[in-house]
């Protein structure tokens, strides 16, 4: 596949480059670092037709930390707001968003996305005195700390993997940070799913609390997203991360925004998908994941798995004394060890189960995939109540003309290989017969 490219402007003033360019990489992503020259109009001439170009063969657009100009002139993220007010600029950021591209806005970045208009609308150049905008820290001065984000929304490629309520730790580093809203807009922005983070206390709740809440922002905003989801703007530098960073700051250190985006260009590749919870990668769905594999690599498409996080018995409590056979990172690990190319993992909760089979599949499937074929295990049902099952598979593929491959049961020595059984013998200690139907050892936990 070939690998999504980032460009990444540098003006005057930004300092943040190295390091988001960085996180992307480690991705797997490509990236491009152009100097925005200024020195005289004709080098500013020469790089607003320069930075076009690079947005025309570019499939991510990153506007990185920094100082612009140095916040001048009266306000921070004015000098990029203006290059992309530029019409040559203007027209290639359309063009970007219009072949599903995405743009990123960190800390000075966001400032610019939310001066230029394409935050929180995607509209450049249309700012009124009443769009959303960030001003001075509530304490008029600098603030660099670590501070609590929690997820608020997921309706964005840029937020694919994360969970509503999920908490990250996240260094924050402006003089110019507070998040500016009327009532009216934040209650779109909120209806739309277009607050991304907010900043949070100790038990994840959006605090006003400046301990929590260090510029002031309101409605506790730290990230927006536009309405399509194609371009998200934070404060927060969720590109300053690494192993050995911030050894003394406990929680979720790791906001992988850089990951998902590129796991979404993955998906816009052909692709056969299969779908399950997989609790425990047992052999039957180690048989499986082998035939998705095959078929993906004879056709040279992308094997996609897709799952769900939390277990959906872990929301619905369906089955008495449920417990699961690995946690959800040990299954990653899994999916990884059998090959598969990239996992897709929808968030499970009430209200996902509430959904029509032909609702799950048009909204969480077929609008984040480029599907060609789908496997399907036996008893396989989806949707509302379980109410799909393999003739609404086929029905919805042959409207869609995807291909459908069915699965046999597997079997070992005569017995069906599910994971329901797996559980029985583990409740009964009976270890032996468990590694037997999984195939691989089991995790233990003291």
């Amino acid at each position: 596949m070939k690998k999504p490219l980032v460009i990444l402007p540098v003006f005057p003033g930004t300092n943040c480059d190295y390091d988001t360019a960085r996180a992307f990489e480690e991705a797997g992503a490509d990236t491009q670092i152009f100097v925005f020259r200024n020195l005289n109009e004709t080098e500013i001439n020469q790089s607003i037709e320069e930075l076009a170009a690079w947005i025309d063969k570019s499939e991510i657009l990153a506007l990185s930390g920094g100082f612009s100009l140095g916040d001048e002139p009266d306000g921070s993220g004015k000098f990029i707001a203006n290059v992309l007010n530029n019409t040559m600029i203007k027209t290639s950021v359309a063009g970007l968003l219009s072949r599903n591209g995405l743009i990123l806005g960190i800390c000075n970045g966001f400032q610019a996305l939310v001066k230029s208009g394409l935050l929180p609308f995607a509209k450049i150049g249309e700012v009124t005195p009443e769009s959303p905008t960030l001003f001075r820290n509530d304490i008029n001065r600098h603030v660099s700390q670590i501070t609590k984000t929690v997820v608020s929304g997921i309706n964005s490629p840029w937020l694919s993997s994360f969970q509503i309520g999920e908490v990250h730790q996240v260094a924050i580093s402006h003089g110019e940070g507070k998040f500016v809203v009327s009532d009216e807009i934040a209650k779109q922005l909120f209806e739309n799913q277009q607050v991304a983070f907010q900043y949070c206390d100790f038990e994840g709740n959006p605090s006003m609390d400046p301990r929590h809440n260090p510029n002031g922002s309101c409605f506790a905003i730290e990230g927006i997203v536009s309405p399509c989801g194609k371009i998200l703007g934070k404060m927060g530098h969720s590109e300053r991360k690494g192993e050995n960073l911030y050894k003394n700051i406990y929680g979720n250190k790791t906001q992988d925004i850089f990951a998902n985006a590129v796991r979404y260009f993955e998906l816009l590749e052909p692709s056969v998908i299969t779908v399950g919870s997989f609790d425990g990668v047992h052999l039957g769905h180690q048989a499986l994941l082998q035939q998705v594999n095959d078929y993906a690599r004879k056709r040279n498409y992308r094997s996609v798995l897709v799952t769900f996080n939390p277990h959906p018995q872990e929301v619905l409590q369906m089955q008495p004394n449920f417990f699961l056979i690995n946690n959800f990172e040990q299954k990653k690990s899994l999916f990884k060890k059998f090959g598969i190319d990239s996992v897709l993992i929808i968030p499970f909760s009430q209200t996902f189960s509430q959904i029509t089979a032909n609702e799950f599949f048009e909204e969480y499937i077929f609008s984040k995939i480029n599907v060609k074929a789908i496997f399907m295990g036996p008893n396989h049902h989806f949707g509302k109540q379980r109410e799909g099952n393999a003739d609404t598979l086929t029905r919805i593929c042959k409207e869609k003309n995807i291909e459908l491959i069915t699965t046999e049961e597997f079997r070992v020595n005569d017995v069906n290989v599910r994971s329901t059984l797996i559980r029985q013998y583990l409740a009964c200690h009976d270890f032996q017969n468990a590694e037997k139907l999984m195939g691989h050892d089991l995790y233990i936990k003291k």
